[in-house]
């Protein structure tokens, strides 16, 4: 839904694509229903088979089919979409931005590490380790009560995790993020890359949205709520052309409150995409990056004449 109302705001003339992951949506692993619960426990693979639990390799392969998805897709744009059928090419494939919010960010590094075609992208509340989101977030616990067998203890929770993310760790897109910045793997012009978390996520937990940035090498904006640690920090915005020889810009913005129409609230994974702070971060961003070739990561909160409050 976030996807949806920001796609809906931004600037006039671009165009947007979106795709449902598997089992949302019209996915074909989808059942249709539209029922939100159970979506969440077949992507999740929570409550597999007659004994319940998590079937990892189904939630490992979850992974794997929504990059595939997003590739074919991406692919389909690159051989030209005339949606209104006036044989003009409606897209411009050069010039293709990925926007990834939640679930969309979380699945981001894969499918950016695969593909030669993107070279902006920005990431709305992502995270790494796919485990660490299912343990540790307060949104999963109901589930995790829901569909744990009766005899489980809280002591046999606590192994699970570590062998249920072995199981899934091949699939886990977060493993694909160190070759964001870098050399990606299918070559490509540097990827302009930026990050927004907010404060205590209760859905992509913090540690999860920290192993996103560590794993990617995303330099972290200051003031910072939460120390990022391992990657440096780089100053306050603006922040433009801080990477690859001034070729790039990449970087971790963090959220702890939103203002909008001379109010603040505390900034949540609910509202932060479709808040007017996120979007002028979002769209001074992308909108950098079509007319100079290099992003900018702008305070969002001085385009409103506030500062950002601690």
């Amino acid at each position: 839904a976030q996807g949806q109302e920001l796609a809906a705001r931004l600037p006039p003339g671009w165009v947007t694509v979106a795709i449902d992951a598997p089992y949302h949506g019209t996915h074909p692993q989808g059942s249709g229903s539209g029922d939100q619960l159970l979506t969440l426990l077949d992507f999740f693979a929570l409550g597999s088979g007659s004994g319940g639990g998590v079937d990892g390799v189904a939630l490992r392969d979850n992974w794997r089919q929504a990059t595939c998805d997003k590739l074919a897709l991406l692919q389909l744009m690159r051989d030209g979409l005339d949606v209104d059928q006036d044989g003009q090419q409606d897209i411009d494939p050069e010039r293709v931005i990925y926007l990834g919010v939640s679930l969309g960010g979380i699945m981001s590094a894969e499918f950016l590490a695969l593909t030669p075609d993107i070279t902006a992208s920005g990431l709305i509340v992502p995270g790494g380790r796919m485990t660490d989101i299912v343990q540790y977030a307060e949104a999963f616990k109901p589930l995790i009560d829901l569909v744990r067998p009766a005899d489980t203890t809280d002591d046999d929770l606590a192994r699970l995790w570590p062998v249920l993310q072995t199981v899934v760790e091949r699939g886990d897109a977060v493993n694909y993020a160190p070759y964001l910045l870098g050399e990606r793997l299918r070559g490509g012009d540097q990827l302009q890359l930026l990050m927004a978390m907010v404060l205590d996520d209760a859905i992509v937990p913090n540690p999860a949205n920290l192993a996103y940035a560590r794993a990617a090498g995303l330099p972290a904006i200051t003031p910072s709520f939460v120390e990022v640690g391992v990657v440096p920090e780089i100053g306050a915005p603006p922040i433009s052309g801080n990477i690859a020889g001034g070729d790039a810009t990449a970087g971790v913005f963090q959220f702890k409150w939103i203002y909008a129409s001379g109010s603040w609230r505390r900034a949540t994974h609910e509202n932060i995409a479709v808040s007017d702070v996120g979007i002028e971060l979002l769209t001074r961003f992308a909108e950098a990056w079509s007319t100079t070739g290099v992003g900018v990561i702008v305070d969002p909160f001085a385009s409103f004449g506030v500062e950002q409050r601690d």
